[in-house]
This record gives C-alpha cells, sequence and structure tokens, in this order.
C-alpha cells in the first residue's frame, strides 16, 4: 500500500525531477542549423494533433482503438492462455504485430498532417506500406532480440543474466523511437529514411534525445499512474478491465504527440 511518507517523497521527487525537466527544456539545444528548445518543438508537435483531431477525428478514434485493442488482448490473453505457454507467447506477438503495423499507418498520417505533406491518394497508400514494411522490419528486429536473450538468460548464470534483461529491456525501446525516426521522412517520400533518421541523430543527437524523452514523458506518467494505482488498490477483474479503457484513450494520446513531436522535430531540420 502507498503510505503518507511515500506519497511525500514522490511529491517532493516530482517537483524537483518538474524544475529539472523546465530548465532543460527551456534551453536551446535543438543547436543551430536547426535553432530551438525543446518546449518549442513539443508545442509545435501538440498543436499538430490538436489540429489533426480537428480536422480528422477519425484519426484518433482509431489510434484510441488500436491502443484499446493492444490493452484488452493482453488481459484477455493473460487470463485465458496463461496455462498454454505456446498459444501465450504466439498470441502475444500477433497482438503486437497487429498493433504495430496498424499504428504504423496512423503515425504516418500524423506525420503527414504536421508535415502537410500534399500528395495523392494512391502515394498515400504507397508511404503506408513502406512504414508498415519499416515498422515490421523493426518489430522482427524486437522479436529477435527477445529470442536470444531468453536463450541467452538461459544459458548464463551470476552477473551475466542482469546484463542480459537490461538488454532485453531496453533495446526495443531503441528500435521504436529509430522507426519513428524514419517515418517523417517516409511521408515526405525521401528515398532512404533510414539513412535520414541517422543523419538527423548525428547532427544534433544530444537535443534531439532530450525532445523526445520530454515528448515520451506523457506516456511515462501514464504508467507511473497505473503502476501507482494497481499498488495501492487491489480491483476485481471487471474493475480493472473497466480501468483499461481510460488508460487506452490516455496512452494512445500519449503515443500521437510522441508521433507530433517527432514530426515536428523532422519539420524544423528539412
Amino acid at each position: 500500500m502507498l503510505t503518507a511518507g511515500a506519497a511525500f517523497g514522490f511529491a517532493v521527487m516530482l517537483i524537483v525531477a518538474g524544475v529539472a525537466i523546465g530548465w532543460i527544456g527551456s534551453r536551446r539545444i535543438l543547436l543551430s542549423p536547426y535553432p530551438g528548445t525543446p518546449f518549442s518543438a513539443l508545442g509545435d508537435g501538440w498543436r499538430g494533433i490538436a489540429g489533426l483531431t480537428r480536422a480528422f477525428p477519425v484519426v484518433i478514434l482509431v489510434a484510441i482503438s488500436l491502443k484499446l485493442f493492444q490493452i484488452f488482448g493482453y488481459s484477455v490473453r493473460s487470463l485465458t492462455l496463461g496455462h498454454l505457454p505456446r498459444a501465450f507467447i504466439f498470441s502475444g506477438a500477433a497482438i503486437e504485430l497487429i498493433f504495430v503495423l496498424a499504428w504504423a499507418a496512423v503515425a504516418l498520417r500524423i506525420d503527414m498532417f504536421v508535415l502537410q505533406t500534399e500528395i495523392t491518394d494512391v502515394e498515400r497508400r504507397a508511404r503506408m506500406r513502406r512504414a508498415a514494411i519499416y515498422a515490421f522490419i523493426f518489430w522482427g528486429l524486437t522479436l529477435a532480440i527477445n529470442v536470444a536473450g531468453i536463450l541467452l538468460f538461459a544459458a548464463l548464470k551470476g552477473n551475466g543474466r542482469i546484463v542480459v534483461m537490461a538488454l532485453i529491456s531496453y533495446l526495443p525501446y531503441l528500435f521504436i523511437i529509430l522507426s519513428s525516426l524514419t517515418r517523417p521522412a517516409i511521408s515526405v517520400g525521401v528515398p532512404k529514411p533510414f539513412r535520414e533518421c541517422l543523419r538527423i541523430l548525428r547532427e544534433n543527437w544530444f537535443g534531439i534525445s532530450v525532445t523526445l524523452a520530454l515528448g515520451a514523458l506523457p506516456l511515462g506518467f501514464v504508467f507511473l499512474a497505473v503502476g501507482v494505482v494497481r499498488e495501492t488498490f487491489h480491483l476485481s477483474v471487471i474493475y480493472a478491465l473497466l480501468l483499461e479503457v481510460p488508460i487506452a484513450v490516455v496512452s494512445a494520446i500519449s503515443y500521437a504527440l510522441f508521433e507530433g513531436v517527432v514530426a515536428a522535430i523532422y519539420l524544423r531540420i528539412m
């Protein structure tokens, strides 16, 4: 249970973190020739999402539906397939693959709106297919890392297992970031989007990293809030499933904001 002392310490930590984030976010670390601060890039991304919501609310509704599908899918899988290891593993991979491919199309639509990409419907579909292919490749790399990590974890002992667990935990996030950074280039028709992604990181890796971290903060707060709720309250299955609806809504919006921030970064360096 969450004690008063723990709550106070958590509040102090949030205040300190907020001051640090405010100071860093206001610095001009998106250096020349791409001037700007992380907060200004965040503002551009958030305004893009707000404009997309007003102009094409269906895109945001699809994003929420996809996140709800992913969350509910994992919950139903845990409740029904826990005693069937193979079915549990394959169903999880299938849920994640469907979400990754569908989200690639939604994210590209966000990028196109923020970057004001003017293309025909045929070109839009072709670029969405290309974004899905890149998303599939990064999903395959994540799956390969997980499989290799499980095999290494079983083979190693002691501190080696700790290293493997860290790799399994953090490498997938790297692939998510790389996939997100390729999508703006795909949306404007750059022939080699992965090379463009690497160029962005090479030319201003620190400013880009801080901006992406700040862009991911809303989603981080969602995960933190969910963890606190689950630690503090013991919910029945029905209430836990009902709680997943607002979680899916907030998570989808946070994911969309992150994609908007990535597009805003690219808009500044085009």
